[in-house]
């Protein structure tokens, strides 16, 4: 019968156990060496590569105490971009609907327009069938108080005001009214609604053949309520129109492009856009418009920005400019417009009011 001697049994052991020593070995002596690798490639793969990135990492991960980075974020942005050009501006997420709001066509209030003459709210304007018109709210009534709080005298800002005053639909608003010849508050309750916005803030025939379009600015609906407006001034006979352009300092850009097409023949070009890499988007009439045989003048001023520029330019392509009285008419036929202009004998301003 083999017989295993001592060392038989204890090199096998010795021999299998340095095997594992050496695995083990090995495993840590290159799972250090790789994992250093590793993190010292990461960290060269995060590290910023500007000074502004890099201070943000240093004061989140680094500084003494926590900082919520994204007020901090709120604060520099600003600045930043202010340093670009006049007409690049950050807008915080908490006020985008705010400013898209006069945009889209519509907004929840109680349907008034207002002005705050020596700190105090006048009702310049009451919506028909509107919320305020049906609550009984007349053009000349002060708002002296919103839900039991005096406004009046106060000096707040308008847009404070603005904010009492609008409100989801459906929800109530009280006001307490100073009106002529009554001397107690008249209270009234107001229930929020959808309140339309209107582009098109004046048109009819100002003379036999002649309409007058007034575009206050370029909104969600504004080639919707062109294309209404140009319709009953044809049907009233106008086969000419001064457009009306002057503090209109703009809006959405598919909307100039859409009303200028109702003015240019096909194939005009209405206008292009021009990327860093020079790449060139055109847009260009289709021939579909309905106005293509209409004359036109244009009345603009320096309050005429953006889309109100773009489409000028656009229609500027047909024929002329004069300028009359300080503004700037673009004459598109065949017509004088400084004759149109005397003929109107009257001009339209615009004065600091606030729909809600």
């Amino acid at each position: 019968m083999y017989k295993n001697s001592k060392y038989t049994v204890l090199f096998p052991l010795l021999l299998a156990a340095g095997v594992v020593l050496g695995l083990l070995l090995g495993q840590y002596m290159g799972r250090n060496s790789t994992t250093s690798e590793i993190k010292g490639m990461l960290r060269q793969m995060a590290l910023p590569t500007n000074k502004l990135t890099y201070t943000l990492s240093l004061i989140e991960n680094q500084y003494v105490d926590s900082v919520a980075m994204d007020s901090l974020a709120e604060h520099v942005i600003p600045l930043l971009v202010k340093e670009l050009d006049p007409h690049s501006v950050y807008i915080p997420a908490s006020e985008m609907q705010e400013i898209n709001e006069p945009l889209e066509g519509e907004f929840d209030g109680i349907g008034v327009v207002f002005n705050m003459a020596t700190d105090t709210v006048i009702v310049l304007n009451v919506i028909p069938q509107g919320p305020s018109d049906k609550a009984g709210i007349k053009a000349g009534d002060r708002i002296i108080e919103i839900n039991d709080t005096l406004v009046a005298g106060q000096k707040l800002p308008q847009r404070d005001v603005v904010k009492k005053l609008r409100g989801p639909r459906g929800t109530t608003v009280h006001l307490g009214l100073g009106r002529q010849g009554i001397t107690d508050l008249v209270g009234v309750d107001v229930v929020r609604d959808k309140i339309p916005i209107k582009s098109v803030e004046s048109a009819f025939c100002i003379a036999d053949g002649i309409g007058y379009i007034k575009l206050g600015q370029f909104a969600r609906t504004t080639f919707d309520e062109m294309q209404a407006s140009l319709d009953t001034l044809r049907a009233q006979g106008a086969t000419k129109l001064i457009f009306d352009l002057r503090g209109n300092s703009g809006g959405y850009l598919d909307q100039a492009i859409m009303v200028a097409n109702e003015f240019l023949h096909k194939d005009q070009l209405i206008v292009y856009t021009e990327d860093r890499q020079h790449k060139q988007l055109r847009e260009y009439a289709d021939g579909t418009g309905a106005a293509q045989d209409m004359d036109v003048v244009v009345l603009i001023d320096e309050g005429s920005a953006s889309s109100s520029e773009i489409l000028a330019g656009a229609l500027q392509r047909r024929i002329g400019i004069a300028a009359h009285h300080g503004a700037l008419l673009h004459a598109y036929g065949p017509f004088d417009p400084e004759t149109l202009y005397d003929r109107r004998r009257r001009k339209l301003r615009r004065g600091h009011l606030e729909p809600v």
